[in-house]
């Protein structure tokens, strides 16, 4: 799998659980929505090649299956061969540096990404690849608190439990009416130490002959581990865990 930067078309997606720029000059360009993900890095697949696009015609927002970063972990799905994962999710890194060291809405403050090194991340972890049965809630809504004191409206769409390290946890997953997937936001036991404090992101698909698959080697940061000028949704308490996760991206230190 590879990235060319070119054209590409893409409508507009506004919320889910996307980032919002705060108002003022936060040395992004104009205030404006921004999401959490490679906003504007479209991933599409094209003849089994991820492309990057340039900037669209019209702003994209929003995070759905239609925004760059869900689009980049399609291409990482995509373009996994059974034994190969290890290489995909290198490669799959390796674009995402690219993302942040080069493009112009990379999350990253200006003055960072010339020296910028790339993400730090856990190794990956077979035993945190998933398949699991969810169970259906009775989808009652969820206010969910923002990083700058916001919230923002969710449904519980089902719970999932598994076993981590001999202790069985469980996670609920997020919806909105209007958008497909689920939204995983959690803390763990990683959180404040390896992790960003604040929590980590999985975006996923909809149960798939009656499992949803959660790979955690998947698990990123929101925006706002990056750049205080994101505001972003937190994990609802009943999505702290206290056992480590210990996949995934690991918190972002500009000193490498």
């Amino acid at each position: 799998m590879r990235i060319e930067f070119g054209a590409h078309s893409l409508g507009v997606q506004v919320d889910r659980h996307d980032v919002v720029a705060r108002e003022g000059d936060d040395g992004l360009g104009d205030p404006r929505r921004r999401t959490n993900h490679f906003d504007a890095s479209v991933l599409r697949r094209v003849d089994g090649v991820g492309q990057l696009g340039e900037e669209p015609a019209q702003p994209m927002f929003g995070h759905d299956s239609e925004s760059g970063i869900e689009r980049a972990h399609q291409a990482l799905v995509w373009a996994i061969d059974h034994g190969d994962r290890m290489m995909d999710y290198t490669a799959f890194r390796a674009e995402k540096d690219q993302f942040f060291r080069d493009h112009p809405q990379s999350p990253l403050p200006p003055h960072e990404r010339h020296d910028f090194e790339g993400l730090r991340y856990f190794e990956p972890n077979p035993h945190l690849d998933l398949e699991l049965e969810p169970t259906p809630t009775d989808g009652a809504p969820i206010m969910v608190q923002t990083s700058d004191g916001q919230v923002r409206e969710y449904h519980r769409a089902a719970t999932v439990s598994f076993d981590v390290a001999g202790e069985e946890v469980t996670l609920t997953l997020l919806s909105q009416p209007e958008r497909p997937g689920y939204f995983l936001a959690f803390r763990d036991g990683t959180s404040g130490e390896d992790t960003y404090g604040a929590g980590r992101y999985l975006d996923l698909d909809e149960a798939q002959n009656g499992t949803v698959h959660i790979d955690f080697n998947m698990a990123y940061n929101p925006y706002c581990a990056y750049n205080d000028a994101y505001s972003c949704p937190l994990p609802p308490h009943e999505n702290w865990l206290r056992v480590p996760i210990e996949a995934g991206e690991k918190d972002y230190r500009a000193d490498g």
